[in-house]
């Protein structure tokens, strides 16, 4: 599998002060089977920042997923695809990431909008829910400042 980690690099973009990135994991939350995904993550930028994402082995090794980060409604966007060769089967985890925050953040700090999906046969797949998965604070690590 190919993994691509998003660094953001966005002109006028400011990182909340933190040093204990929250790791969050954006799921596909239904039985669904898909070849290709394409997700936005909504958050805002005042309460949280974006550390780092990372693709999942959900998809198997036969998978590309890739970031990009942009002037979103709420704040920041987090643009996500991913292309699985051997399918991505849900209800799954899709991809994980840390964002840093001064508070414990919440499901509700996230909004995750499917764009497209396609089955393994580049059929269009409708009705995926996704949303986020947040780890507990003691599942956490520091990091250095």
């Amino acid at each position: 599998m190919l993994q691509v980690s998003c660094s953001p690099q966005l002109r006028g973009w400011r990182a909340v002060r933190s040093n204990l990135p929250q790791a969050v994991f954006f799921r596909v939350l239904n039985t669904v089977s898909v070849g290709t995904l394409q997700f936005a993550v909504d958050f805002d930028s005042a309460v949280s920042s974006l550390v780092d994402c990372f693709a999942l082995p959900a998809g198997g090794s036969e998978s590309l997923v890739a970031f990009n980060l942009s002037v979103g409604p709420r704040g920041l966007r987090l643009n996500v695809g991913v292309i699985s060769i051997a399918g991505l089967d849900g209800p799954t985890d899709a991809v994980s990431c840390r964002f840093a925050a001064a508070k414990q953040l919440q499901e509700g700090d996230f909004s995750v909008t499917v764009l497209d999906a396609n089955d393994l046969h580049g059929m269009p797949v409708d009705g995926i829910q996704m949303g986020p998965r947040l780890v507990t604070s003691g599942a956490q690590q520091r990091v250095a400042p």
